[in-house]
């Protein structure tokens, strides 16, 4: 029993230790989905008329 008792709480620590690291990997992909999104914005600013715009005006100077 006793044997069984440790094997147990040998398990609950892996499960412990696997939920810590997800918690983690779901950070780190909250991390990057911020990362694409404000990568999206930036590439949407670039493309559109306004940025052009500037582009031309800034060529022209």
């Amino acid at each position: 029993m006793h044997e069984a008792q440790r094997f147990i709480d040998e398990a609950q620590r892996f499960i412990h230790e696997a939920q810590r690291f997800i918690h983690e990997a779901q950070r780190f992909i909250d991390q990057a989905q911020r990362f694409i999104d404000e990568a999206q914005r930036f590439i949407h600013v670039i493309h559109s008329p306004k940025a052009s715009q500037l582009k031309v005006n800034s060529v022209l100077l």
